[in-house]
């Protein structure tokens, strides 16, 4: 958790961030959040939201209530007429009228900044200004507000499921474990079986995308990322488990330049707002012209060149020098180092072409494919076609995985035209079009047959092509393909 900005951009700091670091910094003062004309004003105390006023909802209580049944038209009227003829508060009209008691206005009042949160973390743009200051008499509110639960609530009901896993995807390569705040905070979620699956996964042997790949529905995906916020998930570089390899079915994705510039300049001030650079070590500085050099010379480096490799570099190899990388290039050592924002971008950016190089080099197809590519006469331009290729891919597995199939098929039919002779893009191609709505199964069931044609031994696209098989009547044939496909694998289906 790093310092929170006094003020700052929802697109920036997204709304279920900014509210877990208030909690776990134990915030006492007012946070204001603004979207064109809608404005909401929050009551902190101890990091938990106890109050808020919207001047945009001059009836707002009296509405919450109609619509939920607790009083009728009639009463709503009468105390909008008190309120306007008095000039007094929502809450004290609906005591004097007898609408409430006092603790069934404590519990609207909790309903009602619970409402207005969860409002806002649908907003895709906004701003946020947040002012410290003595804890607000509605801290002795005892019905305040859990913070994680209401965050889980936000992201389950307004975040595509493409959006956490972005959020998340810059620790999907390391292996995940519990750190000892887990018990704490997984009895303040709502689970689902699809949940249980994930936290069963957390045993620091599964990436942090085997464990996601478990977190099927958007509850879960929702815990999922409060989890990770609210430091709850421990991640290492090294799996718990003897020969476990490293993750390689992932692309890492950066900030863009807005965030990076936001990064850096919150990076470059100090406490009283004043331009601040710290003396850099020889080991810094020297870390510093290390990445930068690489930076600058990505485009002409091969995935050997990246990994300080011949060509001729055995498994074991590209392995250890991957891990060696992963190390010198990890968020931690690089903070520990003092480099600057930019430089840690430039870093992050380096290291995405490593684990892209990584892939390639540590499956034995795709080498073969690289090094065939890199040795002929069209190499360079066959390699960036292949890299391309990845990259459609990787983004198109996301959507897919995440339920936007149309989003999907957007990426993969590039990767497959880019490079038709891969199974794994025809079948993540020929899902797509079947899950899609409409479904096209005919279309589907020709990238799903190529792809068990390329790949015999895939039970993945086997048991996909049974399913489309099956939707247009032809059962023998698709217990045909479900028995093939649970005999590689039996747990598929």
């Amino acid at each position: 958790m790093g310092a929170i900005p006094d003020t700052g951009r929802l697109e920036e700091i997204s709304l279920p961030r900014l509210l877990v670091d208030l909690y776990r910094a134990q915030f006492d003062g007012r946070v204001e959040l603004g979207r064109q004309r809608v404005e909401h004003t929050f009551l902190f105390a101890a990091g938990v939201a106890v109050g808020c006023d919207s001047p945009s909802h001059k009836n707002g209580l009296c509405d919450q209530l109609l619509a939920a049944g607790t009083i009728r038209q009639a009463d709503r009227d009468r105390a909008v007429s008190l309120i306007e003829s008095k000039g007094c508060k929502e809450a004290a009209a609906l005591l004097e009228l007898g609408l409430l008691d006092p603790r069934g206005l404590m519990i609207a009042l909790r309903d009602q900044i619970r409402i207005r949160l969860l409002e806002c973390m649908g907003w895709p743009k906004g701003a946020f200004t947040r002012d410290a200051g003595a804890a607000p008499k509605e801290a002795a509110n005892p019905f305040r507000i859990d913070v994680y639960a209401v965050v889980q609530a936000g992201i389950e009901a307004q975040w595509r499921a493409d959006q956490v896993l972005l959020d998340l995807e810059p620790k999907i390569a390391r292996f995940a474990s519990k750190s000892d705040r887990f018990l704490s905070i997984l009895e303040r979620l709502e689970p689902d079986d699809a949940f249980a699956a994930f936290v069963e996964a957390l045993d620091g042997e599964h990436s942090f995308w085997e464990a996601l790949k478990l977190a099927t529905t958007p509850r879960s995906l929702a815990a999922a990322w409060v989890l990770d916020a609210a430091g709850a998930l421990e991640y290492s570089i090294e799996s718990g488990a003897a020969g476990a390899e490293i993750p390689t079915d992932i692309e890492i994705l950066f900030t863009d330049d807005a965030t990076a510039k936001a990064k850096k300049s919150a990076e470059g001030k100090d406490a009283g707002g004043r331009s601040s650079k710290p003396l850099e070590s020889e080991t810094a500085a020297a870390l510093r012209a290390e990445i930068t050099s690489r930076f600058e010379n990505l485009g002409d480096l091969d995935y050997y060149q990246l990994l300080g490799l011949s060509d001729v570099a055995k498994e074991k190899d590209v392995k250890a020098s991957y891990l060696r990388a992963a190390k010198r290039y990890h968020p931690d050592a690089l903070a520990k180092a003092g480099l600057d924002g930019e430089t840690r971008q430039q870093a992050n950016n380096v290291f995405a072409r490593i684990s892209k190089a990584y892939s390639v080099l540590s499956n034995r197809k795709r080498r073969a494919e690289y090094d065939e590519a890199r040795n002929s006469t069209e190499g360079s331009i066959d390699a960036e076609r292949l890299a391309s290729a990845e990259s459609m891919y990787r983004k198109g597995e996301i959507l897919l995985r995440s339920g936007n199939f149309a989003g999907a098929i957007e990426f993969l039919r590039p990767a497959v035209e880019l490079w038709p002779d891969e199974s794994d893009y025809r079948s993540a191609l020929g899902w797509a079009l079947y899950r899609k709505l409409p479904s096209e199964p005919v279309l589907a069931r020709e990238q799903l047959k190529r792809a068990v044609e390329l790949a015999p031994k895939s039970a993945t696209a086997i048991h996909r092509l049974s399913v489309v098989v099956r939707s247009v009547g032809e059962e023998e044939t698709a217990d045909s393909l479900l028995a093939r496909a649970r005999a590689i694998d039996p747990k598929i289906g």
